[in-house]
């Protein structure tokens, strides 16, 4: 096999989240079905995720900042095997593995195949995984082929010239997104010959077990980075909460159709920027956080949103 070490690698994440109402229909066959506990932060993929954005916000970034350390995570496992020297040990330290550990790699399998068998239960979500390279070292058709069947990575060759890198990689997350747009880098990727790329793409739209209803929603002003009127759904109902007096903030857990995923909100107590957030954000914090949930009657509003992000790991990892 040939070893991937000397070969320059690129990161790319382009995601797109929906938040949408959900029908009455599908409020009353989930009602006497409890949420379940989010277990402890023990997977690998809680630290990839915290230690990735921590490092992506750390310059104060405006942009929305959404990354999937499950796709990544399961990206990088996959090249692992065909690394060696110095570019090995990278990977095992982002992985936060030994060279021989078998346990990491069978619970992202299991994760992964856990998150697809739920797909079109709790949420709709298209996803796409790629690894493009430039003129660089042919890679053995074993590899590839195992980089596909066991972990759904793709290989697509780039053209020699550069400026249609960018086009064919956007063109590419589009289709893996079902058609959605992609936002454009801020920063462009440096494609050198012999450059690999390895690009996630996804698109997840949630399905709430409490629905938010059109007849409830209104125009509020809400603080992105400057204040704007933006439409506002509202729900009242018994949701999983948690009020950290000493951090001043408040998580909320919100549950997804059939009880197979939730989404949590880390909320300030007052107005603010998310410097302060993202510096509490640590693996041991957002565990004692979610370990404190409990069951809370509140009323909630929450602005009805359709987020896009694109990210470049290409200087973070």
């Amino acid at each position: 096999m040939v070893p991937i070490s000397p070969v320059p690698l690129l990161f790319l994440l382009v995601l797109a989240l929906q938040s949408i109402w959900s029908s009455a229909s599908q409020e009353l066959k989930v009602q006497s079905s409890p949420q379940p506990e989010i277990s402890r932060l023990h997977h690998p993929t809680w630290s990839l995720g915290l230690q990735l954005y921590r490092s992506l916000r750390i310059d104060g970034s405006q942009t929305n900042t959404f990354i999937s350390p499950l796709l990544l995570a399961n990206s990088l496992l996959a090249l692992e095997g065909g690394a060696k020297g110095s570019t090995a040990g990278q990977f095992h330290d982002l992985l936060r593995i030994t060279k021989n550990d078998k346990a990491v790699g069978e619970a992202l399998t299991k994760a992964l195949k856990s998150v697809r068998e739920a797909n079109g239960t709790s949420y709709a979500l298209r996803s796409s995984s790629a690894l493009f390279s430039k003129q660089a070292p042919k890679l053995e058709k074993s590899f590839l082929e195992k980089l596909q069947t066991h972990f759904g990575l793709q290989h697509v060759a780039l053209e020699d010239a550069q400026k249609h890198d960018m086009e064919k990689l956007q063109s590419w997350a589009k289709s893996g997104m079902d058609g959605e747009e992609t936002v454009d880098l801020e920063l462009a990727l440096e494609t050198k010959p012999g450059a690999m790329i390895l690009a996630n793409a996804l698109n997840f739209k949630g399905f709430w077990d409490r629905g938010f209803y059109h007849e409830n929603q209104d125009l509020r002003s809400f603080l992105g980075t400057k204040y704007t009127k933006v439409p506002m759904m509202h729900r009242s109902g018994v949701y999983r909460h948690y009020e950290d007096i000493e951090n001043m903030v408040q998580v909320l857990e919100l549950g997804l159709w059939e009880g197979k995923a939730s989404m949590v909100l880390i909320l300030p107590f007052h107005v603010e920027n998310l410097a302060r957030l993202d510096r509490l954000l640590t693996l041991d914090r957002v565990e004692k956080w979610l370990g404190k949930l409990n069951s809370t009657s509140m009323a909630l509003s929450l602005p009805r949103t359709k987020i896009s992000s694109t990210v470049n790991l290409q200087v973070i990892v």
